[in-house]
């Protein structure tokens, strides 16, 4: 069949496959489990606390960079966390160069394109964990909060006057604010801080719902790990003044 034909009858397809091939070449996937990579991660914020990132450091050198630059990355978690910049997860997790997949938005919310993001880095990187990270005193979700307070359960049309296009994203967290508010939180500052919570209990929920990919990955396994390789998902709430990451139990919601 001629090239040409076959490209546009089968566009798609083979755009896919091409994409894929290209992806998969490009990563060399982690030997790290699930749960040895939590324990990095816990081990690093622990030497964050203590002002230690010693190993940040040491993966930040010029021989790190050119190892991955030439033989292709191998993080060993995909992190999504807000965007305030007291949270950057290599620092507060004491890692360096080439061991964090990073997402990051306003109030840590869970969209099209962060989708996405997750699941290229489970299925073309190899990433074994992903963690939903929210954090204390956060900014996107007390500017929701506020906007709740005065106008209800009520989306904003964006772009929003007064508000733009930070509509979409009070927009998006109105439903975990909403929960904690129909749960008796009805105060100010406990409830910016237990939306926090429930926003990264939700966006969980949401991201295994939502995604057939790694909600595959988390129950069956990646196929052609030996022995069978599960991905694993945790949440997260960071302490701003302190640095200690407080870990939320979370288990994955009944699908119908």
């Amino acid at each position: 069949m001629n090239p040409c034909k076959l490209f546009f009858t089968k566009g798609i397809a083979l755009v896919g496959l091409l994409l894929s091939v290209a992806l998969s070449w490009a990563a060399t996937p982690t030997t790290l489990t699930p749960e040895q990579a939590f324990a990095q991660l816990q081990a690093g914020n622990a030497q964050f606390i203590k002002g230690r990132v010693l190993h940040l450091t040491a993966q930040s050198q010029p021989s790190v960079r050119i190892n991955a630059g030439t033989n292709g990355q191998n993080p060993y978690a995909a992190i999504l966390g807000c965007m305030d910049s007291r949270v950057p997860p290599e620092i507060i997790f004491d890692r360096g160069l080439n061991e964090i997949f990073s997402v990051r938005d306003g109030g840590n919310v869970l969209g099209d394109i962060e989708i996405g993001s997750l699941e290229y880095a489970v299925e073309h990187v190899g990433v074994p964990l992903i963690v939903i990270l929210g954090h204390s005193k956060c900014g996107a979700v007390t500017s929701s909060v506020d906007y709740y307070l005065m106008n209800g359960n009520t989306p904003l049309t964006v772009p929003a006057p007064g508000y733009g296009y930070i509509g979409s994203l009070v927009n998006s967290l109105l439903p975990p604010i909403n929960t904690r508010y129909n749960k008796g939180t009805h105060d100010r500052a406990p409830l910016i801080e237990e939306s926090i919570t429930e926003n990264v209990t939700e966006v969980a929920d949401s991201l295994y719902r939502k995604s057939t990919i790694i909600r595959e990955y988390v129950e069956y396994g990646v196929p052609g790990t030996r022995p069978l390789q599960k991905v694993k998902i945790v949440t997260g709430k960071y302490d701003v003044v302190t640095g200690v990451v407080t870990w939320i139990p979370w288990n994955p919601p009944a699908i119908p």
